[in-house]
């Protein structure tokens, strides 16, 4: 989605070649995301980035990473997305995304409130920014 496309247009802009693509079904097993990441750094094994759709699945890239004896970072670097309570605990410590959970649903409620109660309109777009947490991974 939107995140792909965002990473994509970086990739171009920097001249770097477009990233290879795995995508894993949600609600997927850490022995599934682990097996996934695994798939990806055989048949790609000059990735030197992975940027994961959470910290749940960076922490599977993690395990792979070091199953297959990649040196994290120095050969690879991993991103997650999140910031999850895990994040700061692995080894290396997980660089990741931190995003405004708590401001994101309360803006949501406000805007539905605003909307129930017919008060104008409403935003359809707000951006709440966000944080890379740089850590060990990357």
């Amino acid at each position: 989605g939107k995140r792909f496309r965002g990473l994509s247009e970086a990739a171009r802009a920097a001249g770097l070649a477009p990233p290879v693509t795995a995508f894993v079904e949600d609600g997927m097993s850490a022995a599934a995301g682990h097996a996934a990441v695994l798939e990806l750094l055989d048949a790609h094994p000059r990735t030197d980035a992975l940027f994961c759709a959470n910290d749940a699945l960076a922490t599977a890239a993690l395990r792979a990473a070091a199953d297959r004896g990649i040196a994290v970072p120095g050969s690879l670097a991993i991103l997650g997305f999140g910031d999850f309570d895990v994040a700061a605990h692995t080894s290396p410590a997980l660089t990741t995304i931190r995003i405004p959970g708590r401001q994101i649903g309360a803006s949501a409620a406000q805007a539905l409130l605003a909307r129930l109660d017919d008060a104008g309109p409403t935003p359809s777009h707000v951006d709440l920014g966000f944080e890379i947490v740089r850590r060990e991974s990357a």
